[in-house]
């Protein structure tokens, strides 16, 4: 309890999309209904603990990145993100754009250049790592380099 009684500085309803997806699997509500139940002062696990049908194991969400511009030359085919997608349960693949699309023109942070997410779950935090390699070798994204 902070000294001046301020227990919530605030609920942000607009978390990232992309992350949308992972707190249902993990928590089996969805996250705006906790942050409603927190923001008019109900305890969310006494509300929506009969609601949860939590899933065992680790979602996670990769981010698909390079570090420098350029035009997206080609993007996997559905027959290589349905490979991608097979061995995870909740697998989900998001590419952001056609072949021909300049990463820029995206919405992008300050220091990387995105292209796809890639969703599963697994079920021990130790095979993340083996998952997401497994998207990276079956999903095949080539660019070509732009000059400045």
């Amino acid at each position: 309890h902070h000294q001046y009684g301020v227990k919530l500085v605030e609920i942000n309803s607009r978390p990232s999309m992309q992350f949308q997806r992972l707190f249902e699997w993990v928590d089996g509500v969805k996250l705006l209904d906790m942050m409603v139940e927190e923001a008019v002062g109900r305890d969310p696990e006494k509300r929506l603990g009969e609601m949860r049908t939590r899933e065992d194991g680790v979602a996670f969400c990769y981010v698909f990145r390079r570090e420098r511009d350029g035009l997206i030359a080609s993007v996997p085919t559905a027959e290589d993100i349905r490979r991608a997608k097979a061995p995870l349960k909740n697998g989900h693949v998001s590419l952001f754009a056609p072949p021909g699309t300049k990463l820029s023109s995206l919405s992008q942070d300050a220091m990387t250049y995105r292209y796809a997410y890639a969703y599963g779950h697994v079920p021990e935090r130790i095979q993340v790592g083996a998952a997401i390699a497994h998207m990276e070798d079956v999903l095949p994204f080539t660019f070509t380099d732009q000059e400045e």
